[in-house]
């Protein structure tokens, strides 16, 4: 939610591995990554082939920047893998202006790569002032992918404290929510 330079200290490929063995032998059957973007670490790939290997769904949240078709086959390949991709508005303007700018269309360029590989994937979307208005838009969209609409709620830290007048949702939308 801050991000920012690598951290000192930040996980090997051999610690991450071990990590997934310990979670195996504590009978852990799911994993959720998040970051930051997940594929932007080098040995990703590794990672989740490894996490199948051992039978551990991998959920994975993605701002899908770099979803091309190449990542894409890789993904299919990989058994039980399920991703999210954020998108926090359905028109661009209203998305780039949390996201950054590009990153609407980045995003549905991910979903359309992904719907065409049959990769099962989920729309996230966290609930703003500006989203509220655009839920409906939003959960026709991921129908239209063959997806799902997945709503996370406003967590006011990193970079999200700076804006939160004006992006947590109104008592209102709270509340007329469902």
């Amino acid at each position: 939610s801050g991000a920012g330079q690598a951290m000192d200290g930040e996980l090997t490929t051999e610690e991450c591995l071990r990590v997934l063995d310990e979670l195996a032998s504590l009978k852990v059957f799911q994993i959720n990554i998040g970051g930051g973007e997940p594929f932007l670490r080098p040995d990703f790939f590794d990672i989740l082939h490894y996490a199948e290997k051992l039978g551990i769904v991998s959920c994975v949240s993605t701002n899908g920047s770099l979803m091309d078709p190449e990542t894409c086959k890789r993904l299919a390949a990989i058994d039980g893998l399920y991703l999210q991709v954020s998108l926090d508005a359905a028109d661009e303007a209203s998305n780039d202006a949390i996201r950054g700018e590009g990153a609407y269309k980045k995003a549905l360029g991910a979903l359309d790569q992904l719907s065409r590989h049959a990769i099962p994937f989920s729309i996230n979307t966290v609930l703003t002032r500006i989203s509220f208005p655009q839920i409906d838009t939003l959960k026709a969209m991921a129908r239209d992918l063959g997806a799902n609409l997945r709503v996370s709620r406003f967590r006011p830290s990193g970079r999200a404290q700076e804006c939160r007048q004006e992006l947590s949702p109104t008592r209102d939308q709270l509340e007329s929510f469902s």
